[in-house]
């Protein structure tokens, strides 16, 4: 009869061979979404102006 040593060492290298598997799988994806993302994940900006205190001098400046 096995004993729960050997259970627990057979158990850890099934467990850590799945775990290679399943992240070498999801590697390339990540790498591929990483370098080209989704128009949803690409950065944007909000810009909020308070009490119409805006002109087109003040935008350029802040810009530049």
């Amino acid at each position: 009869m096995m004993t729960m040593r050997t259970i627990l060492k057979i158990s850890l290298l099934v467990l850590f061979v799945c775990a290679q598997f399943t992240l070498s799988a999801q590697e390339e994806p990540v790498a591929a979404e990483f370098s080209d993302p989704p128009q949803e994940y690409q950065p944007h900006t909000w810009w909020r102006w308070v009490g119409g205190n805006i002109s087109r001098e003040g935008i350029t400046r802040d810009l530049e």
